[in-house]
């Protein structure tokens, strides 16, 4: 890698992206990290998006995090990035800073506002999945476990495979911390557990 990034530093980029297409399914964080690489922010922007949820449950929210935080502007405004960001923090830290929470998710409105995707059912889907990770007491993580039943039953979250796979798994896990219905927790499990072994 070093001699081609000498050599030729186009090829090497370009080398870099096929290296993240090819490792996007397997190893999604070496994939973004090779789309960095190969000065590809746009590439970088969409695996974040696509796997974020994957990389948290796999106890990366900081590696996450740290490639979020890493990308330049414009991609590091956009507003599903600035809701995945503030996820990361809530769950990243023992005692999450509200204020920067509070701040990323003010942004993401903001942004998406001015991109006027407010309404658009990706930011919808990301801003319900967030609300689960950001919801404060029981009751509203009982509102946010509604709002995102509701909406992983629906046509439009745009979600891939693995994501919905892992919005499944979260959303049962959720049932089962919340303790209102056991057989509705299960069920969310072993749909998520079907989903995964497809993927």
């Amino acid at each position: 890698r070093a001699v081609v990034s000498r050599r030729d530093p186009e090829r090497a980029d370009r080398l870099h992206r096929v290296a993240a297409r090819a490792l996007a399914a397997a190893n999604p964080l070496r994939a973004v990290i090779h789309a960095r690489r190969g000065n590809d922010p746009a590439l970088a922007l969409f695996l974040l998006e696509e796997h974020w949820l994957e990389l948290v449950l796999r106890d990366g929210a900081g590696a996450v995090e740290e490639l979020c935080e890493a990308l330049p502007p414009p991609w590091a405004d956009d507003p599903i990035l600035l809701l995945v960001r503030a996820c990361c923090s809530q769950v990243g830290q023992v005692g999450p800073d509200r204020t920067t929470v509070s701040t990323l998710l003010a942004r993401a409105q903001a942004q998406a506002q001015r991109a006027r995707i407010a309404g658009g059912d990706r930011f919808a889907a990301a801003a319900a999945l967030a609300e689960l990770f950001l919801a404060d007491g029981d009751a509203s993580l009982t509102a946010a476990c509604d709002r995102l039943c509701a909406l992983l039953r629906g046509p439009t979250t745009g979600w891939g495979p693995v994501m919905h796979a892992c919005v499944t798994f979260l959303l049962g896990w959720t049932e089962l911390r919340l303790r209102r219905g056991p057989a509705r927790a299960v069920d969310l499990l072993r749909a998520a557990e079907r989903e995964c072994r497809t993927c």
